[in-house]
């Protein structure tokens, strides 16, 4: 296997730079060989410069997480992004300190400094969000890219951010007179009565699709969700009471029958892209 390998690098010019990849073929197995195997087969083809790991800077390892190209060559140790774009939003703050520095001279006093440097109007919770972004890229620098040895940052780095926000919810009482309150559309009143008994993110309910919903069996199925980990979970019998005279019509407008909009997918309907808040209605 290693001469089939030195052979095509051979052929394609490119023995000098693929000599680091015949190595670690030679002590890799399994899954981890053919990552080695795939990074070979894109060299070959002209679809990747190697270059030396100790000048790879953070800026530059980060751009292929964020693109999906470190996926493309690990597929089965790094999963694409979903929403690469709230990363790279993440990583702007911290670019101006992180991004030129080669991953093999990054170290903590960095990684502190560019936490330090945050705006301060930040919340905690959006600089812990920031400090998992950093941690994430330098542990897969370390593995299965192999640029570092061990991840700079110690194990409870990540700052904590307390969840102290202030909450609220509506009363039996407050829920009833919204539910009945005609002023505000059924489709509105849909989706805030479904969200008040279901508990559901509001930007998750917002995205549901009438496949999710099991309607007959009174389940709601998230195969895609925030943690990226399936849930599944019996619905309040009042949600199938509510939703169940209803069926999802796919045509322009998400119309229902007996409703103004679809409870699902395009779904609590178009004009709920940004449902406002609940006002509290008052007892007439």
């Amino acid at each position: 296997m290693l001469a089939d390998l030195a052979g095509r690098l051979l052929a394609a010019g490119q023995i000098v730079l693929g000599m680091p990849l015949l190595e670690q073929a030679a002590a890799r197995e399994g899954t981890a060989l053919r990552d080695v195997r795939l990074a070979i087969d894109q060299l070959c083809r002209g679809e990747a410069r190697l270059r030396p790991s100790g000048e790879t800077t953070f800026a530059e390892f980060a751009e292929l997480v964020v693109s999906g190209r470190l996926a493309e060559q690990y597929p089965l140790h790094v999963k694409p992004l979903r929403r690469p774009e709230q990363y790279r939003h993440k990583l702007n703050h911290v670019l101006d300190v992180l991004g030129p520095v080669p991953l093999a001279r990054l170290t903590l006093d960095h990684a502190d400094r560019a936490i330090s440097m945050l705006p301060g109007h930040l919340e905690a919770s959006s600089r812990q969000a920031i400090a998992k972004v950093i941690h994430r890229i330098l542990a897969l620098a370390t593995y299965p890219a192999r640029i570092v040895a061990n991840n700079p940052l110690p194990r409870g780095w990540i700052p904590k951010a307390d969840d102290n926000k202030a909450k609220g919810s509506l009363y039996p009482d407050e829920d009833r007179r919204l539910m009945a309150a005609v002023d505000i559309s059924l489709s509105y009143r849909n989706y805030y009565g479904f969200l008040i008994r279901e508990g559901m993110r509001a930007d998750e309910a917002g995205r549901l699709e009438p496949s999710d919903l099991d309607l007959e069996r009174g389940a709601v199925v998230l195969d895609e969700n925030k943690t990226d980990d399936p849930r599944a979970w019996a619905l309040s019998p009042m949600s199938c009471a509510r939703f169940g005279p209803f069926r999802y019509v796919p045509t322009e407008g998400a119309c229902l029958h007996g409703a103004e909009r679809a409870p699902a997918g395009a779904q609590w309907g178009a004009e709920l892209s940004k449902p406002p808040a609940p006002r509290r209605h008052q007892a007439p």
